[in-house]
């Protein structure tokens, strides 16, 4: 996807990306679920419960993975205890979580 088609629940920041993400906690699988275009975010689960910050483990977990960097280079930077929540991925281009996240769904 061409950078002037990019998602606008995606955007670059200083040494890395943001990503704004609806975050359904307690599913069978984590998983990206799709974009949801009213929200402006991209909607995903994870198998780990809302507790004791299992949760937001989680997700850094499964987003560090799917994008190949090491945990520590994934922060949550808004919504700790919310489902709507911001995260950012240190070292990593928007079009290269656009191209790791289109190898998991279609945009």
């Amino acid at each position: 996807m061409s950078m002037e088609a990019r998602e606008t629940w995606l955007s670059s920041g200083r040494g890395g990306t943001y990503i704004e993400l609806s975050v359904t906690p307690g599913a069978s699988h984590s998983a990206i679920k799709g974009v949801n275009r009213w929200r402006n975010c991209l909607e995903v689960a994870v198998s780990e419960r809302a507790r004791d910050g299992q949760a937001n483990m989680g997700l850094i977990y499964f987003f560090s993975q799917l994008m190949d960097v090491p945990h520590d280079r994934i922060n949550i930077t808004d919504g700790h205890r919310s489902r709507q929540k911001k995260i950012f991925v240190e070292g990593i281009t928007p079009e290269k979580v656009l191209e790791k996240i289109s190898e998991v769904m279609t945009l």
